[in-house]
């Protein structure tokens, strides 16, 4: 055999020998890859189990709090136990106040969800209104009726669209603190100074605590959930 030949099946054989090895190396790298997305697909998994237990654990106690709350009405109507009974009444009684104010209020959030734009909302409530953002925020608490009950939907439609964190706590701390019917009832009744007094005292705090929270918020990157 010449010298050429012996190189050339040397040559062939180095060949043969670096394919295979780049084979291996290649089979070696893919079951790495599969290990580790199989190692990240169970830990998903497993966190997703998890979060679904812990939901389906908190359901299970607000309900099993409501069916003991309602069973202790019913007792106390049958024994007659008079706190018991008076709770009852107060239950029946906020019902009936919720059985009138959220029909209407749904169908007013759903007409501000269709006639406002987005645009809108992040201008005046949004990260780049300022100041002003808190003030539209008081006049739109002022001008709601229900208080915090239709103001916590409310903020959730203007969250959606927009607006700032400390904005909208500012929104749902004046509602329950400067609204128009509550100021006109309080006044004539506790007089005018003392409305303009809590005004002074109050609205600064809501707005105070508001920013304090939202600038909170943010720099832990809170997102809000989606309504179910």
């Amino acid at each position: 055999m010449s010298n050429l030949e012996r190189k050339k099946d040397k040559d062939v054989k180095d060949k043969t020998v670096k394919d295979k090895a780049d084979k291996d190396k290649a089979v070696i790298e893919e079951n790495c890859v599969r290990e580790k997305t199989a190692g990240t697909g169970k830990g998903a998994n497993k966190v997703h189990s998890n979060a679904k237990n812990k939901k389906a654990l908190k359901k299970a106690l607000v309900g099993a709090g409501v069916l003991v709350y309602l069973l202790f009405i019913l007792i106390s109507c049958l024994i007659d136990f008079q706190p018991g009974q008076e709770m009852g009444l107060n239950l029946w009684g906020f019902t009936l106040d919720m059985l009138k104010i959220l029909p209407c209020t749904f169908i007013l959030i759903g007409l501000f969800e269709v006639w406002v734009k987005q645009e809108t909302v992040e201008k005046h409530m949004g990260e780049k209104a300022g100041i002003l953002g808190y003030v539209w925020a008081i006049l739109l608490a002022g001008t709601s009726v229900g208080g915090v009950i239709v103001a916590f939907p409310m903020a959730y439609t203007l969250f959606k669209k927009g607006a700032k964190l400390s904005v909208l706590f500012t929104y749902v701390g004046a509602s329950g603190v400067c609204r128009i019917p509550m100021t006109i009832f309080e006044a004539s009744f506790l007089g005018l100074k003392f409305t303009i007094i809590r005004y002074l005292v109050a609205l600064p705090l809501v707005i105070i605590s508001s920013i304090f929270l939202g600038n909170h918020l943010e720099k832990h990157n809170y997102q809000m959930s989606e309504g179910r």
